[in-house]
Order: C-alpha cells, then sequence, then structure tokens
C-alpha cells in the first residue's frame, strides 16, 4: 500500500478505511481503492438495543455504514454501494433487516440489497419479537411484519414493552393498552383477552401476569383463563428449567419473602427467601438468598 494516507484502520478482515483531506474510503490489503476517498465517516453498522441478532454473526459484519454531509448509506466489502447516503439513521434490526429514519419517519430495509421492505413512514420502529415489530403512528402503536405488512392495527396507546425476553420469539399473544386497560390481541388483531387489567407481565411459557386496579397479581393462560390466582404482590415471568417445567417466584408481601410455584401455582418447596431468581434452562440451578442473606443455588 503507498504510504499516501493520513490514517488507516483495519475494519474487516479484508478491508481497511484510510483517510485522505479528512475524507475516508476503503482498500483492501493489497492497496486497491474499493470506493472513492469521499465519505465523511465509515463505521460498522449499530446494533439497535433492541435487535435479537449480532450481524457480525450472519455475514453483515461486510456491510459497511458511510456518511456524508451527516446523512448515512451503506456499502459493503468489496465496495460497492447498497443504499446511497439519504438517510438520517440506520441501526441494525434482526438478520439483514436494519431500521432507517428518513426526514424523521422510520422504515425497514434489506442491508444486503439495499431494498426498502417497510418504506419509511412510521414515527418509530422497534423489534417486538422474531420477525415482527413495534410500530408508532400518530402516537398510537400496532405492529407489523418484516414486509411491512400491518398485523395488529395502530390504535393503541401502549403494547406490553418491554418484553426483550421475547424478542427470538413470536409471542402468543401481545399485550395492548387502550384507556389505561390492558387486554391482550392475537397477531391478527382479535381481541381475545378483554380490557380489564390495571398491569400486565409478557406472556412468556404460555402465562401471562395481570393486576386488576390496585389488587394482587396472578397469572392467566392464552385463552384469557385464570390459572393462578390473584393473591401476590410481586410476580416474576415464567421461566423454563433444565426440565421442559416451567417456574416462577412469587411473595405474597412487600417484604421479600420469595418462594417458587410452578405454572399451576403449586409451590415447589415451603422454602422462603430473600432474593430469587429463575432457573437456569441448562443446569436447572437457581441463584437465591436466604433470609440470613447468604447466597447458594437450589435445584427444582
Amino acid at each position: 500500500t503507498p504510504i499516501k494516507y493520513k490514517s488507516i484502520t483495519i475494519i474487516t478482515g479484508v478491508v481497511i478505511k484510510v483517510e485522505v483531506g479528512g475524507k475516508w474510503g476503503i482498500i483492501d490489503f493489497e492497496g486497491n481503492e474499493l470506493t472513492p476517498i469521499k465519505y465523511d465517516n465509515i463505521t460498522a453498522v449499530v446494533k439497535s438495543e433492541k435487535a435479537t441478532s449480532d450481524y457480525t454473526s450472519t455475514g453483515l459484519k461486510k456491510v459497511l455504514l458511510v456518511e456524508i454531509d451527516n446523512l448515512k448509506g451503506l456499502v459493503n466489502d468489496t465496495g460497492k454501494e447498497i443504499t446511497a447516503c439519504i438517510y438520517e439513521r440506520i441501526y441494525h434490526l434482526e438478520n439483514n433487516l436494519a431500521m432507517i429514519c428518513q426526514k424523521n419517519k422510520f422504515g425497514v430495509v434489506d442491508m444486503c440489497t439495499g431494498k426498502v421492505l417497510v418504506a419509511p413512514k412510521y414515527h418509530f420502529i422497534s423489534q417486538y419479537g422474531k420477525g415482527i415489530y413495534n410500530v408508532e403512528l400518530k402516537d398510537k402503536h400496532g405492529i407489523i411484519d418484516s414486509y411491512g405488512k400491518l398485523l395488529v392495527p395502530c390504535i393503541y396507546d401502549e403494547l406490553d414493552r418491554d418484553a426483550f425476553y421475547t424478542r427470538n420469539e413470536i409471542p402468543p399473544l401481545i399485550g395492548v393498552c387502550k384507556d389505561k386497560k390492558w387486554g391482550f390481541v392475537d397477531l391478527k388483531g382479535n381481541l381475545v383477552v378483554d380490557f380489564q387489567y390495571a398491569e400486565i407481565v409478557p406472556f412468556v411459557c404460555g402465562r401471562a401476569a395481570v393486576k386488576r386496579g390496585k389488587g394482587k397479581w396472578g397469572y392467566i393462560d392464552e385463552m384469557g383463563k385464570e390459572i393462578v390466582s390473584r393473591e401476590y404482590k410481586f410476580v416474576s415471568d415464567f421461566g423454563y428449567a433444565n426440565n421442559n417445567k416451567a417456574y416462577a417466584y412469587v411473595s405474597i408481601n412487600d417484604d421479600y419473602d420469595f418462594f417458587y410455584i410452578d405454572a399451576f401455582g403449586n409451590k415447589i418447596s415451603d422454602k422462603i427467601y430473600y432474593q430469587a431468581q429463575h432457573f437456569d434452562s441448562e443446569t436447572g440451578l437457581a441463584e437465591i438468598q436466604t433470609m440470613e442473606h447468604k447466597c447458594g443455588f437450589i435445584d427444582t
């Protein structure tokens, strides 16, 4: 490589970004210029906080974010332009998909081809579950798929965010809020559980925690039937242990007296803990702290 660059940085296994006169481009390891030296900046694509996968594990480490006059675009590691620098923001969502922002409206683009899958028309987009996205339009929320098909109309005040632990899955039902009451809809937009709850915890392992008014928490199934009666001051979501059974930790008072229940509300032990965590799906162990403030692990 000729010594003519002010700065060089290896950014993938096959390309180097180089600077001349305050502008950047990319070259290969033989010194061949793959792009013009015209960009204000070149970086890796930023992963959204709500993304389910890392682009470096999906082959997208070959896609680079380029910037001209504060507008972003994409190039690959051969120097081919995927999208022109026309977007205010580009964030990786999942697999080969990225959220784009143009004129303060949000859409979705294929990072490998540059094809716009969802035209920028929403006020915000974030990932809700595998292949589905929470969209906001005029302060109302709904759900679309990766092709832009509207699955749940944008008529709700809130969705049951933050359902971060369901983002690698397709949730059976989605918690929706209207007039400060929560209910649940399916992915066809049908109301399955009527608006009746003051607070909810999203469905995990076929159970959702629900609370009416200033009352106590219980759990319902995917048909809206109360499976675990509302008698708890604190509840966790359910999680699978290594025996493929689901457990949650709950408390009947405010004094951190936690115990474990199964998916039908049965106590699995009479022991009470000051702090509790989920059972690990591989080891089957849960980290706890006893009432004497000693830490350890228990099994199911």
